[in-house]
């Protein structure tokens, strides 16, 4: 007897039991919005007690010439480029070189959170360690982009106290208190390393990662010393935008004392445990240009301008960078 066949009632797993391809993008939503949010929440503690400095900034603006701000913007931008050249030649793995640039532009609003250059480098860290790097080796890789950064430096400045004095002889020393903590900071890790067996055993492979990747960079001189070159290429670069905002202002010393002052800035910036070195950094440049015969509120004007540009203006380019780079996992 034949009869029609019965219709299969199922012709597979309903479609509302498959998973949507989007789903757990979504659901990541929540988390990428709470890590910025906390990431804004902190910057915003940090940053509040010094919208005084901010506003005196903005007040400069009117007097200044607008070609020469611009200008100082533009260098501005161009110190992220080679920040990102620097790191691209000292990668241990391929890294897209527009997104080392990205992850450099978030710098300026991750970096604002701690002193200067803790907040860089430990976001640069970070984004190698997800990048096919080991924690040892993205160490390394920042290890190795400070450290030429620093033997650059030190090279144009020899070569800059060989043609410019020294307008001031103050010794630069490190308060007792800083001493302390150091001290105090490096004996909690010893009795944690030597409490921990687990943390000693992560604490030895990373070395190991680390002091490998340095030894690797004998076989990349070629990288090594063009990184070096870019090195030596950021930090005048910084030194021109700071010449910028003088002219800006209708000041016009000399290179080589705009770099030394620079430099006195760094040490101060440094010293001083505020976020991106607030204020260290502004008396610092104001201290120097006085130094040379500038006059004090002309000094405190280009400082202020300095920072604008480098420091306040980079903070929305940077806030963008970094949601473009959580919202892409990278």
């Amino acid at each position: 007897m034949t009869g029609h066949a019965k219709p299969r009632r199922h012709q597979g797993r309903p479609t509302q039991d498959k998973p949507s391809q989007h789903a757990g993008r979504r659901n990541h939503h929540p988390y990428r919005w709470v890590v910025t949010l906390v990431v804004l929440g902190l910057l915003a503690y940090v940053l509040a007690p010094q919208l005084p400095t901010l506003r005196r900034s903005l007040a400069i603006l009117p007097q200044a010439d607008w070609l020469f701000v611009a200008a100082a913007i533009a260098i501005t931008g161009l110190t992220y480029i080679l920040s990102a050249g620097v790191y691209r030649l000292l990668v241990k793995h391929p890294v897209s070189f527009l997104v080392l640039v990205q992850v450099q532009v978030a710098t300026a609003l991750v970096g604002r959170i701690a002193p200067i250059g803790v907040g860089t480098m430990g976001f640069n860290a970070y984004f190698l360690k997800r990048n096919g790097h080991t924690t040892g080796e993205s160490l390394a890789v920042v290890g190795a982009n400070n450290g030429l950064g620093a033997i650059g430096h030190v090279i144009l400045l020899g070569l800059v106290l060989a043609l410019t004095p020294l307008p001031f002889s103050e010794d630069i020393s490190i308060s007792a208190s800083v001493l302390y903590w150091v001290l105090a900071v490096s004996g909690l890790i010893a009795v944690t390393l030597a409490a921990s067996r687990k943390l000693r055993t992560v604490f030895t492979r990373v070395v190991g990662d680390l002091l490998k990747t340095l030894r690797s960079y004998r076989h990349r001189r070629a990288d090594v010393l063009l990184a070096l070159a870019t090195s030596l290429t950021l930090s005048c670069v910084y030194v021109l935008c700071l010449v910028a905002c003088a002219r800006a202002l209708g000041v016009q010393p000399g290179l080589g004392q705009i770099f030394l002052v620079y430099t006195f800035s760094l040490l101060t910036g440094a010293a001083t445990p505020t976020p991106g070195g607030l204020v260290g950094v502004e008396a610092g440049i104001t201290a120097g240009l006085t130094s040379y015969g500038i006059a004090t509120e002309q000094a405190l004007a280009i400082a202020l301008l300095f920072r604008l540009v480098t420091y306040w203006l980079p903070l929305l380019p940077g806030l963008i960078a970094f949601r473009h780079i959580h919202h892409r996992h990278l």
